[in-house]
């Protein structure tokens, strides 16, 4: 479920996630949730880090996945970690009621994997 060569290209040329995350106008948590592959990386990300970062790394290895997918559940936590850093982006940092909102979210989502069998996604 991530991102390999991407990450590993990266760190081979010293690139943090921080410095991507700032270039794309993300979180660091959200370039990690991307670079992960529990929510989806755009075209035009991946091309921008490419044209960027990482010129002389063709961009169909960039995006070889390691072939993992994640459950319904890991993809909906992760899609509810991504709404609470737009959220928080939103208001200008932390806030509480922000993290009471994602914790229900992920308290939600945790009750529907008990009662669902939570395949992979397709």
């Amino acid at each position: 479920m991530s991102l390999n060569n991407m990450k590993a290209e990266l760190k081979r040329f010293g690139i943090t996630q921080g410095e991507v995350a700032e270039f794309l106008g993300m979180t660091p948590n959200n370039f990690g949730l991307k670079i992960n592959e529990k929510i989806p990386m755009t075209v035009d990300e991946a091309r921008r880090i490419n044209a960027r970062f990482l010129p002389t790394v063709k961009l169909d290895y960039l995006l070889q996945s390691d072939g993992d997918t994640p459950t319904q559940a890991e993809a909906f936590h992760a899609q509810v970690d991504a709404m609470g850093d737009a959220m928080r982006a939103a208001v200008g940092g932390d806030d509480p009621e922000v993290d009471g909102i994602v914790d229900t979210f992920h308290a939600a989502v945790g009750k529907w994997a008990e009662a669902d069998e939570c395949k992979t996604v397709a």
